[in-house]
């Protein structure tokens, strides 16, 4: 029975479907990350900055995509996660100031690429893997949450 299920799993072997299952996984564990590490007694000031600055920035990521090639706007996205990530070092100071640039630049930095990674996925992805290759990459952000929460 096992074996039967396992042979969908031929179908993830073209690199683009790894590449994009491990996009929606790298982003879900460091968006787990990023609210982790966000300093939960001031949660109603950085709380509806950082998810209006998501939602508005989805919007804007959306539709400014469609109008870049995607491999770079994708690399653009990860410059601004690893620029976004590296803000959370100087997060050791709990001014509202501190907390609030964070919060919206990483909101930004989510809500821009989010739209433009799970294009990449639905359009690299067959549509009869897409169900395997969504738990794969639900199942490795998971791991990977619990690994780096641990």
């Amino acid at each position: 029975m096992l074996g039967r299920h396992l042979i969908g799993l031929s179908n993830l072997g073209n690199k683009k479907n790894i590449v994009s299952i491990f996009l929606i996984a790298n982003t879900l564990v460091w968006y787990s990350a990023v609210l982790s590490v966000m300093p939960s007694d001031s949660i109603l000031l950085w709380a509806p900055l950082h998810f209006s600055a998501l939602i508005v920035s989805a919007f804007a990521g959306a539709s400014y995509g469609k109008q870049m090639e995607r491999s770079k706007f994708l690399t653009l996205w990860m410059i601004t996660g690893v620029i976004s990530s590296i803000m959370l070092f100087g997060l050791g100071s709990t001014s509202a100031v501190a907390v609030s640039l964070v919060a919206l630049f990483s909101g930004l930095s989510l809500g821009f690429g989010m739209p433009a990674c799970m294009s990449y996925f639905t359009d690299s992805v067959p549509i009869e893997s897409r169900g395997r290759a969504s738990g794969i990459a639900l199942l490795a952000s998971g791991i990977g949450i619990v690994a780096f929460d641990w």
